[in-house]
């Protein structure tokens, strides 16, 4: 009988010009749509609301500018992990937005201190052809959060709460 771990999820995703890439591995911590003014503001576009991904810091990685399969940057080999991005610090405790600086995208918030890397999922790479999101059913959300905020009412069955899952008044 196999004692072996099974191999982690690997999630692709980027920027809209694709100079700027990344990883995550394993499974979210959670996956939601997101209708915060926060969310709505910080998109660049005025979004009506976003799809919020968040993982653990530590299973985000940024891939070189022009990624190989094989050649992850790390801090071990002295790269500069982040030479092709622009980053924006907000929040208490502070997070970083991290932007390409070629297309001006957006793509991930990193907050150490929580330990969470928040990605959006229309930024996963996408299947050829048919452009669905790559481990759609890893990363579908379950929630929306701050409907009460929402300038678009979304029909769905997922559940709707005021804030955050479990702590707030859900909604629907």
């Amino acid at each position: 009988m196999s004692t072996a771990e099974p191999e982690p999820v690997i999630l692709r995703g980027g920027c809209f010009c694709g100079a700027s890439k990344y990883e995550v591995k394993g499974k979210p911590n959670f996956s939601i749509y997101c209708h915060c003014t926060i969310c709505q503001r910080m998109t660049g576009f005025g979004s009506a609301f976003i799809h919020s991904v968040h993982y653990p810091a530590s299973a985000f990685s940024f891939l070189p500018p022009e990624v190989s399969d094989s050649a992850l940057i790390t801090e071990e080999n002295g790269e500069n992990k982040t030479s092709h991005l622009d980053t924006y610090s907000w929040g208490n405790p502070p997070g970083k937005r991290y932007r390409c600086k070629k297309c001006g995208f957006a793509f991930v918030d990193i907050c150490v201190e929580n330990d969470d890397a928040c990605i959006w999922g229309t930024h996963l790479d996408r299947e050829k052809p048919g452009g669905k999101v790559i481990g759609w059913d890893v990363v579908k959300p379950s929630s929306h959060i701050f409907y009460d905020t929402a300038v678009v009412k979304v029909d769905d069955d997922l559940p709707k709460w005021e804030g955050f899952p479990g702590t707030s008044k859900r909604l629907g």
